[in-house]
Parts: structure tokens; sequence; C-alpha cells
């Protein structure tokens, strides 16, 4: 990967599907305002294609959605967090979508890893704490 791509770390959802209308309104107002990019960062990943997910608040996404959103905006990687790991990390989506989770054992009940990731070097290769 090269040096110079972007990483961008937040959080909003897209899905038009919520119990709680007024968290809703928010939550979509800052995806209208941001757009694809917060929105990938807080959606879950999926094996293939797009879902909503039962939480009430998202939708899932696939390889073939990571792919065409890294293309249209010039990317190779996609990390986010938001998604409890047991590794603390997991590498998905044929390698360009990584997701981090740093607190261990969530909610004391979990019994997870947490994890960090580093980027070293020209080649920004990550590194899992």
């Amino acid at each position: 990967m090269a040096a110079s791509s972007r990483m961008t770390e937040s959080s909003s959802p897209t899905s038009k599907r919520s119990t709680d209308s007024r968290k809703y309104q928010m939550r979509a107002s800052c995806a209208t305002c941001y757009g694809q990019i917060l929105s990938k960062l807080w959606e879950d990943s999926l094996p293939k294609g797009t879902i909503f997910i039962n939480r009430g608040i998202s939708c899932g996404f696939g390889p073939d959605i990571t792919k065409k959103f890294l293309s249209d905006n010039d990317l190779e990687l996609l990390v986010r967090s938001h998604e409890m790991k047991d590794e603390g990390y997991e590498v998905e989506h044929d390698g360009q979508l990584i997701t981090i989770f740093s607190a261990p054992n969530y909610c004391d009940q979990m019994r997870n890893k947490g994890a960090f990731i580093i980027f070293k070097g020209d080649t920004m290769k990550p590194n899992f704490t």
C-alpha cells in the first residue's frame, strides 16, 4: 500500500429503519453530510452484498461493496472499528478491509482480545499488536 493512502475513522449509519426516530434523524443527517466514508466505518462487514442489520441502526456490506467503495474513493484499504472481534482484529474482503477493536473483554463478558494497528515503512504494511 502506498504511503500516500488516506485513512479516516468515525461512525454514522445509513439504515432508514430505526425504532428510535429521534436517534435515526440525528444519525441520518450525519450520514447525509459525510456520505459513504462514514457509513462504511459504522456498518458491519459481511461475506457478500448488503443487508439490513437487525440492530436497527445500520446495514452490512460485503467485499463487492468494499471494492467499489475503495475504487470510487481512490483508496487501497479500509480500516474501521466499532465491531468486536475475538482476536481484537480481523482482515476481511480479500485483504481490503481491516476491523480493529481495542477493548479487551468487551463489557467484562465477551472474552475477546483487544488490538491496535501500526502502519510502518514505505509500504505502510499493517502490523497488529
